[in-house]
C-alpha cells in the first residue's frame, strides 16, 4: 500500500523504476517502508533489549502509582522540558516512517538518544538503587559496546540482507539502491551496494583494511592495474568497494601503507612515497585479456559474495593469493 503526500526532494529525488507508483525523498504512507524502518529501529545492536528494559520499567511504574507507592517528583518547569522532548521524539518518529528516503542506519541515531533518555528518566523517577538493575545496566551497556566492533546481535541478522565476506558476513540496510536506470528495490540478490548502507558498527573499516593489504602485496608500478568486477554498474562497483563514485584519483602511500585520494589540496602525483593504483571496473573474463595490452601486470579481486568466487577462470596465468584480515577474505589473481 503506498498513498503519495507531496514531492519534498531533498536530493536527487525519484521514482523507482520498478513500481513508478511509489516515489523516494518525499513525504507517503507506505506499508514496506514503515515496515522496513519499525525494524531498522527496533533490532540493529540489541536495541530490542533497551524495549524490554523499558518495558520493564514503565510497568514498575505503573504499579507503584496503583499502590502509591513512593516515586521522584519533579518540578513543574523540569517536566515541560521533558515534555518537550518527546514532542521531539514523535516528530522523529513521523518523520522516520512517513518522510520515505533512503534506509542509511544512521537515520537511526536520534532515537538512541531518546531510548537512553527515557530509560535514565525512569531509573530517576522509580528510585532504583536496587543492585540487579545495575547489573542489568552495565549488561546492557557491556553488549552494545562491544556492538561497535562486533555483529553480534542474533536478532538483528536475520532482519536484514546479508554479503558473505569470508568469516563475516555485511549486512544491507537498504530498501532499494540506485543506479544509472534508475531506483531499484533491494532484494536477496542484490548486488554489494556501498556508502553508508553497511555503516552500522566499525566492522565496515576493516574491508578497506583488506583492499589495502591486497595493494600492499602488489608488485605495484604505474602499469599494474586491479580489475574490480563491475558490480551492476560503474558507479555501484566503486561505491561498494571504496564509497566512492569513481575510482581514478586514488594513490597509495607506500611508507604508511594506505589507500588516499588526490585532490587539488592533496596532490600526490609528484611525491615518491605514492604510488598510483590502476583499479579498473570491468565485467571481466579471461578471454579480454587483450582489452589491458597496455597494463605491464594484471591482478583480479574477488570476494566471497561475488558468484563467480572460486569457480575455474580461463586465465592466461592464475598466481593466486588469498588475502584475510579481520573476517575479510580476498582472493587475488595475477593474470599477466
Amino acid at each position: 500500500m503506498f498513498i503519495y503526500f507531496r514531492d519534498m526532494s531533498m536530493w536527487d529525488g525519484g521514482i523507482p523504476v520498478d513500481n513508478p507508483t511509489r516515489p523516494y525523498n518525499t513525504f507517503g504512507v507506505d506499508a514496506e517502508y514503515i515496515i522496513f524502518k519499525l525494524k531498522q529501529l527496533l533490532t540493529p545492536n540489541f536495541s530490542w533489549i533497551f524495549l524490554i528494559f523499558i518495558t520493564g520499567l514503565l510497568l514498575y511504574l505503573f504499579y507503584r502509582k496503583v499502590r502509591k507507592r513512593y516515586i521522584t517528583e519533579i518540578s513543574t518547569e523540569i517536566t515541560e522540558v521533558i515534555t518537550g522532548i518527546y514532542f521531539s521524539f514523535a516528530a522523529y518518529i513521523v518523520l522516520s516512517l512517513f518522510y520515505i528516503t533512503w534506509t542509511n542506519y544512521r537515520y537511526v541515531i536520534p532515537y538512541i538518544f531518546f531510548v537512553i533518555f527515557t530509560i535514565v528518566l525512569l531509573i530517576y523517577l522509580l528510585d532504583i538503587q536496587n543492585k540487579l538493575i545495575v547489573m542489568i545496566q552495565v549488561g546492557i551497556l557491556g553488549i552494545t559496546f562491544a556492538s561497535n566492533f562486533f555483529t553480534l546481535d542474533t536478532v538483528f541478522k536475520p532482519s536484514q540482507y546479508s554479503y558473505d565476506m569470508g568469516d563475516i558476513d555485511v549486512l544491507n540496510n537498504m530498501l532499494f539502491y540506485s543506479t544509472r536506470e534508475g531506483n531499484m528495490k533491494t532484494d536477496e540478490k542484490a548486488e554489494l551496494y556501498g556508502t553508508t548502507t553497511y555503516v552500522y558498527n566499525r566492522q565496515y573499516i576493516h574491508m578497506g583494511e583488506a583492499i589495502e593489504n591486497v595493494v600492499d602485496r602488489l608488485e605495484l608500478d604505474k602499469n599494474t592495474g586491479i580489475i574490480l568486477p563491475k558490480r551492476l554498474d560503474h558507479i555501484n562497483t566503486c561505491m561498494a568497494y571504496f564509497a566512492r563514485r569513481n575510482v581514478d584519483n586514488l594513490y597509495y602511500n607506500i611508507d604508511e601503507k594506505k589507500l588516499t585520494v588526490n585532490s587539488l589540496f592533496n596532490d600526490y602525483s609528484g611525491d615518491e612515497n605514492y604510488e598510483k593504483v590502476h583499479f579498473i571496473v570491468s565485467d571481466f573474463t579471461g578471454d579480454q585479456i587483450e582489452r589491458f595490452e597496455d597494463y605491464s601486470s594484471i591482478y583480479v579481486m574477488e570476494f566471497p559474495f561475488m558468484e563467480e568466487y572460486n569457480q575455474k577462470y580461463h586465465f592466461p596465468r592464475q598466481d593466486k593469493e588469498v588475502i584475510d584480515h579481520k573476517g575479510y577474505t580476498i582472493n587475488m589473481y595475477k593474470i599477466k
